[in-house]
């Protein structure tokens, strides 16, 4: 039989934790009716990246004691797992590769549908590029280069959905070339201003990261500062994007040379 539980809240099957935030046991409760128009992008994604600010205001300390309302987590033991799982690790792999390798022509073109079948579509692409599916991404890039300008905030958080996915697609341990000059192109395009304002800060934090190599980093946002005019804060932001490189190599240039000797 298995060890009744401690009634604390995170033993609790309402309770659910944020997967970037999971070390931190801090979580919020489902009961709390607030969230109830995020929680299919909540499960859907594991995180809360939908609502952060919500989030970062309701959380709780998973560790304090639980409500009259506490049901207790159900664990399935080892062996009760072991019987269940009948897909050994051979299958496994080849049920990867499948969706690794899948042609998307057929499902690509439902990006230039009605809405409904369009949001389908959509979904599927951004899951098989969960399993590095290059031919999903490259549909996924092609769709987000054709997408109007951005007028309103919807816009800006639909594309911010799309980018998140295209950030972490890196099969190569180095961002793609492709996606380098497509976010450059939007920064080009994008008029700055309150409701385009996360787009921008999205888009430089990622151009700030390890995954972008400086010299391609230098050379496209110095076209971009040769060919349009920004405010002088935005023409910060951008130059200091250049700025977090260069002072990331010297770190690990004086790493390397510390433990070298």
């Amino acid at each position: 039989m298995a060890e009744e539980l401690e009634r604390i809240c995170c033993n609790c099957n309402q309770f659910i934790s944020d997967l970037d935030d999971f070390e931190s046991e801090f979580g919020i409760c489902l009961r709390d009716d607030v969230f109830d128009e995020h929680l299919d992008e909540v499960f859907g994604n594991s995180s809360f990246s939908s609502c952060r600010d919500l989030f970062e205001e309701r959380k709780f300390d998973g560790f304090r004691q639980a409500c009259a309302d506490f049901e207790e987590i159900e664990y399935v033991e080892d062996e009760e797992l072991e019987e269940e799982s009948e897909l050994n690790y051979e299958e496994l792999d080849k049920l990867t590769e499948v969706y690794r390798t899948q042609d998307v022509d057929d499902i690509a073109k439902y990006l230039y549908a009605e809405e409904e079948y369009k949001d389908k579509a959509i979904s599927l692409l951004l899951y098989l590029m969960n399993y590095r599916n290059e031919n999903a991404f490259k549909a996924m890039m092609d769709y987000y280069k054709s997408l109007p300008s951005v007028e309103s905030i919807d816009d800006v958080h639909f594309r911010l959905k799309i980018l998140e996915c295209l950030y972490r697609f890196n099969p190569n341990e180095s961002c793609s070339s492709e996606l380098i000059e497509m976010l450059v192109d939007e920064l080009y395009k994008m008029q700055s201003n309150n409701t385009t304002r996360q787009l921008f800060s999205s888009i430089l934090k990622f151009l700030s990261s390890s995954n972008c190599e400086l010299d391609m980093i230098t050379d496209k946002l110095a076209w971009l500062l040769d060919n349009r005019k920004f405010s002088p804060k935005m023409k910060q932001n951008i130059l200091s994007v250049t700025q977090e490189h260069k002072d990331r190599e010297l770190r690990e240039a004086l790493f390397r040379e510390r433990h070298s000797r």
